[in-house]
């Protein structure tokens, strides 16, 4: 295929198949005609909070074979802003979408100033309702390097109970904050961006894409709800194996990932750039 061709079409299956059951001829059209991935990072490139070395060998391989890459992560914009530096990526979007970093120190946010401004009175009513009324609640670990958005730790370092995390969203939302929900953290924000969103505004900046052609010339790799709008948006998604925690959620919600890798979190992500690598005829290797 050539590599100005958007990725061929396929119906979305009522449950996705292994990334190793897709037809030889189809996967080796998808690889090929591939631009780059936008991948998220825990539970994705991390494992119980780690970076995997084999999903870090991967992204050098993938980068080596000329493929640009994009972080879309929860994490705060003071994350993104060390990974532009360490990684080999072109980009990370932050905070669910609100913000991402560029080379160079470079940021974008969704929103302006002004709406920013207004947005951070909702989210410290918020924060302080969520004190008053759920002191046993704590904040992600990373809260203080965000700009935007509200963390809470509900599965990072403590299990809370779900009528907690119902009890936490219904505050966040009554305060006119969108809520999403990520394998460790509940977040709450202002902001009308989300991954998809920002994923295509990066497109345009970087490299003169409209939405289209970022979502149908390159592949989402991903773990929890809180990537649905990037399953929804992207032509080819891909989730790694623990993802099949959420499927139900993510088919009741019409963004099921297209395929799915046997491996788990970062080593799912190492399987993923594996096959895409020799089916582009390049045989690098993402092992660390």
């Amino acid at each position: 295929m050539d590599e100005d061709s958007p990725l061929p079409e396929r119906p979305q299956p009522d449950q996705a198949p292994w990334l190793d059951a897709v037809g030889g001829a189809e996967w080796t059209a998808v690889a090929r005609g591939a631009r780059g991935i936008f991948t998220d990072l825990d539970d994705t490139l991390t494992e119980h909070g780690r970076l995997v070395p084999a999903a870090y060998a991967a992204l050098v391989g993938a980068r080596n074979a000329g493929m640009r890459l994009v972080v879309v992560t929860g994490r705060p914009l003071g994350w993104a802003e060390v990974l532009t530096s360490l990684f080999p990526i072109d980009a990370a979007v932050a905070e669910n979408g609100a913000v991402a970093a560029l080379p160079g120190g470079r940021r974008i946010y969704f929103e302006n100033e002004a709406e920013r401004s207004a947005g951070m009175v909702k989210r410290a009513r918020a924060q302080a309702q969520v004190a008053l009324e759920l002191p046993g609640v704590r904040p992600a670990g990373d809260q203080a390097q965000r700009e935007i958005d509200l963390a809470f730790d509900i599965a990072e370092t403590v299990r809370l109970p779900e009528a907690d995390v119902l009890r936490l969203t219904a505050i966040l939302t009554a305060n006119g904050l969108s809520t999403t929900r990520s394998s460790i953290h509940l977040h709450g924000t202002f902001s009308a961006g989300d991954k998809a969103k920002m994923s295509a505004r990066v497109g345009e900046l970087l490299w003169g894409e409209t939405a289209q052609e970022v979502s149908t010339r390159y592949l989402f790799v991903g773990d929890s709800p809180n990537d649905a709008p990037a399953f929804a948006f992207f032509a080819r998604t891909i989730g790694v194996a623990n993802i099949l925690v959420f499927a139900d959620e993510l088919r009741r919600r019409g963004c099921a990932p297209w395929v799915v890798t046997r491996a788990r979190a970062g080593h799912g992500f190492a399987e993923l750039v594996t096959a895409l690598l020799h089916a582009r005829g390049e045989e690098t290797e993402t092992k660390p």
